[in-house]
């Protein structure tokens, strides 16, 4: 099936970066721009204690397969350890961590 006639059948959303690629398996993946997120992490050291913070460059942005969107985060130089959520579920993530964090007193 060409490529044309696969964008035909799923159009970009609105969020697309007009860079689609087709899988092996011949399906149409829509991709965000990621948006960066300077972050600090805990680093565990070398016995597995958590000894150390660090700076890491965290990226999130938006995947759609087939019909299903896709919410990834993760560190932009290992994607490996990347989270990779449903949507709804980043959603969910999303208001328990905001929940979480105002229960917090403020500096």
């Amino acid at each position: 099936m060409p490529f044309g006639f696969l964008r035909l059948m799923s159009a970009c959303p609105p969020w697309c970066n007009g860079r689609d690629e087709v899988t092996e398996r011949m399906q149409l993946v829509h991709r965000s721009d990621p948006i960066p997120v300077p972050a600090v992490e805990r680093v565990a050291d070398d016995d597995g204690g958590f000894g150390s913070a660090a700076t890491v460059d965290l990226i999130v942005g938006l995947e759609r397969v087939d019909s299903e969107t896709w919410v990834w985060i993760g560190p932009e130089e290992d994607v490996r350890r990347s989270l990779v959520l449903t949507e709804e579920s980043a959603r969910r993530l999303c208001h328990a961590l905001i929940a979480l964090l105002d229960r917090e007193p403020r500096p």
